[in-house]
């Protein structure tokens, strides 16, 4: 990926932070610094691209449609299959500890948060844990990509009837990360 984020700690220099930048420059990355917090940015905005995927699906909306939608919107892969190669199992634990802690500084769950985790739990609950189990949103044989496991249409209880205009859903993919960059920006994150 091009962006490389770059952490500021309390300590970090300015020198310390011109080289690192220099060091990025030239690997021909794309520097974004940030101060540390809770997922930072790049996992926190890319994370609110995931957590929709499993949202709308728990709305009952068609899981090919979910992906279109996000292919229309410019992304290389679509969100489901994104989720299945970073494994369910890993994506729970950031979502357990995201739930802990809210509750630890008495702060709202993020609604896609409280929407996806039932998604999770249920795949992760038949076995379904990702690419590296073979199963996930997709089916896999020899670490090859297959379909959508089919079991998702009665799992989610969706429907081959359009929900919403695949445009919608773009921009609910688009604005989900946009209302989490700027809430980076205000946090003081970037």
């Amino acid at each position: 990926m091009d962006p490389v984020e770059i952490i500021l700690g309390d300590k970090t220099s300015e020198e310390t932070l011109a080289r690192v930048i220099d060091y990025v420059l030239a690997i021909r990355k794309y520097p974004i610094v940030v101060r540390d917090g809770r997922g930072f940015f790049t996992t926190r905005v890319f994370s609110a691209w995931l957590l929709e995927a499993m949202a709308m699906l728990a709305e009952g909306i068609e899981p090919a449609v979910i992906e279109q939608a996000a292919l229309r919107a410019g992304y290389p892969a679509g969100p489901l299959q994104l989720a299945d190669e970073l494994s369910l199992a890993t994506i729970r634990k950031i979502m357990d500890e995201t739930i802990a802690a809210a509750e630890t500084d008495g702060t709202a769950l993020p609604e896609t948060v409280a929407a996806a985790y039932p998604v999770v739990t249920a795949l992760i609950g038949r076995g379904r844990t990702g690419k590296q189990a073979g199963a996930g949103f997709y089916d896999y044989r020899d670490g090859k990509r297959l379909l959508l496991w089919p079991g998702l249409r009665e799992e989610f209880h969706t429907t081959r009837e359009p929900a919403a205009p695949v445009e919608d859903l773009r921009d609910r993919f688009l604005f989900g990360q946009a209302l989490e960059a700027q809430s980076c920006f205000d946090e003081g994150v970037i």
